[in-house]
């Protein structure tokens, strides 16, 4: 018997896009951490269904896959900016609060 993609049941499935030609495939959300090779490419990447920086990588990559060709270069250009200038602040508010946590002597402490 013969399964249709739109009518067989998921269960414990989700579908995901290759990181780098967009396919989708299905992968269950049970296991864990799990190593995905993608059929069409051959790349080889990691996947974790708890992770949330997973979990917002593929919604990029599903938005990725919905543009057009020179958009797709854009839209990862921008998610690379993006995820460059937090990690920069990220870097800047955790060396600040270190500055200022020793307390201050001086004549106008209570």
């Amino acid at each position: 018997m013969r399964y249709y993609y739109n009518y067989q049941p998921f269960g414990n499935k989700i579908i995901i896009n290759c990181t780098r030609c967009l396919a989708k495939m299905r992968v269950p959300t049970d296991k864990g951490k799990l190593a995905v090779a993608c059929p069409r490419c051959g790349m080889e990447f990691k996947y974790n269904p708890n992770s949330i920086l997973h979990t917002l990588q593929q919604v990029f990559l599903l938005a990725a896959s919905k543009l057009p060709g020179k958009h797709k270069k854009l839209l990862l250009a921008a998610i690379l900016a993006i995820a460059v200038l937090s990690a920069v602040l990220v870097l800047i508010l955790t060396s600040r609060s270190g500055r200022g946590a020793t307390p201050r002597t001086g004549p106008f402490t209570i």
